[in-house]
């Protein structure tokens, strides 16, 4: 029988328990919580971080499972949540997209102020139309739904005393969510990190005629998921392949060994996020936490540091220089887990909820390392307040500022000769829980919307911008002799002239004044 470990460092006023090897910095507004809006917590409990050290592998070599703290029991409804139906699913993704489409539009109203999720002249989740959706796969049940879902399966966990699952593919869909995230806000810096033309060039998979679109909005009425999985997303993945390199490509989109059909597509539409400043993407289709479990094996978790420490190479020398020395140590401490090393206080101080304590102004947030895995805010921005693991323990923003990890790549669909535009995405859709041990585990998935109507003039930008992207990106072909006008990128300049053209001539006339 292991004797139990236990912490005896204390605070400033001799209150509260940290765990080994976190830095003691507490500050006057940073107190710890056992409830957040939103998450029910479990039974009342003071953090000691007593542990009784145990580390076994699963059957058949599919993972490891570690002891992180002594807590008390979860509650039964905690270890029974209500599942989540495949309409709420989509309803949730439908609201979530609607925020994403209103925000990233950035247009404005008649009195040239920003319009926001939610009022006037946003996008409303009535108007985003699902085209596909992946399946929830397994034995787990689906029980939260949302593209943060691995923030809020780590928070769950954590507030109710639940065990928490985390395989190298939920790790990797957040670090490269990050890495999309970085070459999208440096495209002309790191062009030369991907590929050697300018512009963009065009991509284009062809579909049989079975290869339906859905109807009335529901996605499971078109083509099936496997067919996405099987046909378009790896025809796509291949193409930026032969583009950027085998290297870089499988840094990006390669498999672990718990990589499922599902979380391979998720993949291959997070690399065509990260290139979708370099490609254009088109479709046709002609007629015709008491407990941790790494799963895997032990050389996934190996290989994601050492993809991970790749990816840093073809970022800016600015931002590796500052994500990379906090990143890697986590993923170090994951390899150690894995082999039984098991750092304790590195687990107990992975997410905390805690408060700023009373008086005007006061509010929860999330503190703990869990927040390096989210070098960019919901916003966009660069979260300057990271720190190493040890020293992340008191501050952390709020749950709402952690961003959706749903990374997206525009694509218009020529089905049946009407241009449709279509966005894939892909990310963490939510978490699941195991029926027999009430372990949480993020559920990874990727799913196809229509983009909503937008205004003739963002119409009209946008298409001028994706012509002189192309017209460069296809310079030589352009400029040859004898043009190949059956090429995909000379049929969709064409597109483009035409759309140009129509939307010129129907916008209104600008008044000259004398």
């Amino acid at each position: 029988m292991h004797r139990a470990l236990r912490n005896a460092a204390s605070d400033l006023q001799g209150k509260e328990r940290i765990p080994q090897g976190v830095t003691h910095n507490l500050g006057e507004r940073s107190h710890p919580s056992q409830s957040i809006r939103g998450i029910q917590r479990g039974a009342d409990h003071t953090s000691t971080f007593d542990v009784t050290p145990k580390h076994e592998s699963i059957a058949k070599g599919d993972g490891v499972r570690f002891n992180v703290e002594t807590v008390p029991s979860a509650l039964k409804e905690h270890l029974q949540k209500p599942p989540v139906s495949r309409p709420e699913l989509i309803e949730g993704l439908q609201a979530a997209l609607a925020e994403t489409y209103t925000r990233d539009r950035g247009e404005k109203d008649s009195d040239g102020y920003p319009i926001y999720p939610g009022e006037p002249g946003s996008v409303m989740a009535s108007d985003v139309r699902m085209e596909a959706l992946s399946e929830i796969r397994g034995d787990k049940t689906l029980v939260h739904a949302g593209s943060n879902g691995l923030v809020m399966a780590m928070v769950t966990a954590f507030a109710q005393h639940l065990p928490l699952e985390l395989s190298p593919d939920s790790i990797w869909v957040a670090i490269t969510y990050a890495f999309a995230k970085h070459v999208d806000q440096n495209a002309g810096a790191l062009r030369k990190n991907f590929v050697q033309h300018e512009g963009k060039k065009r991509l284009e998979v062809e579909t049989n005629p079975s290869f339906a679109m859905s109807r009335g909005g529901d996605p499971d009425t078109g083509a099936s998921a496997e067919k996405w999985e099987t046909e378009i997303f790896p025809a796509f993945s291949s193409q930026i392949k032969e583009h950027i390199g085998k290297t870089t490509h499988e840094a990006i989109a390669a498999s672990f060994t718990t990589t499922t059909a599902t979380a391979k597509a998720c993949h291959e539409i997070t690399l065509m996020s990260a290139m979708k400043n370099y490609f254009s993407y088109g479709m046709r289709t002609m007629c015709g936490i008491p407990q941790i479990t790494l799963l895997g094996a032990e050389d996934d978790w190996v290989q994601l540091r050492a993809r991970t420490e790749h990816l840093g190479s073809l970022m800016t020398a600015e931002f590796s220089e500052y994500w990379m020395p906090l990143l890697l140590p986590l993923l170090d401490e994951f390899v150690e887990s894995y082999k039984g090393n098991v750092n304790h206080g590195f687990w107990q101080s992975m997410v905390k909820l805690r408060n700023t304590g009373g008086g005007s102004g006061t509010y929860n947030f999330i503190s703990g390392w869990m927040q390096i895995l989210f070098p960019y805010l919901g916003s966009g921005s660069l979260n300057e307040n990271l720190k190493p693991w040890h020293e992340m323990y008191f501050y952390g923003p709020k749950l709402g500022k952690f961003p959706p990890l749903a990374s997206s790549a525009p694509v218009d669909w020529d089905y049946h000769g009407t241009t449709f535009d279509i966005e894939f995405f892909a990310g963490v859709i939510g978490f699941a829980q195991d029926n027999s041990n009430g372990a949480l585990s993020p559920v990874l998935g990727w799913y196809v919307a229509h983009a909503p109507p937008k205004s003739p003039s963002l119409q009209l930008k946008e298409a001028k911008k994706e012509l002189n992207d192309l017209l460069l990106g296809h310079e030589e072909e352009a400029s040859a002799e004898i043009v190949d006008k059956s090429a995909p990128w000379y049929g969709r300049v064409t597109f483009l002239q035409d759309k140009i053209l129509k939307l010129e001539s129907t916008a209104p006339k600008q008044c000259s004044s004398f």
